[in-house]
């Protein structure tokens, strides 16, 4: 399983896949396998379509529904876990990059990210 960071997931489902660099695409779509993606970017694309940051075809709910009709995409709730470990990371404060780093963490998976800041974090496996 491959974790995607919110934007990845809002590129790879609103068509705008040629945001994502061409390495990156390749691993995704050659890994074979599931996408992960952690509670808190829901959230988070609720609060950019709310904020109007981003535009959705459909109301967050739905768009959620659809993403999720996709057996290649699977979510993965924020559990006791995953909560402990984001209160032991040492990087910046962002709650929703805390939670989506400790998601990779325990699923010791790889992180499709474009974010600088995750980006420079050594203990994350990013593609």
């Amino acid at each position: 399983m491959i974790i995607l960071d919110t934007h990845i997931l809002l590129w790879l489902n609103l068509e705008q896949r040629n945001k994502i660099p061409a390495k990156m695409m390749y691993k995704i779509e050659s890994s074979g396998t599931q996408g992960g993606i952690s509670a808190i970017s829901l959230w988070e694309t609720s609060m950019l379509y709310q904020k109007k940051r981003i535009k959705l075809p459909y109301e967050p709910l739905e768009w959620f529904r659809v993403v999720f009709s996709n057996p290649n995409n699977i979510l993965l709730p924020i559990t006791p876990e995953i909560a402990a470990i984001s209160g032991t990371l040492q990087m910046h404060g962002d709650p929703a990059d805390r939670i989506i780093a400790a998601t990779s963490l325990f699923h010791k998976s790889k992180l499709a990210t474009l974010d600088e800041k995750l980006c420079e974090l050594e203990f994350l496996d990013i593609i």
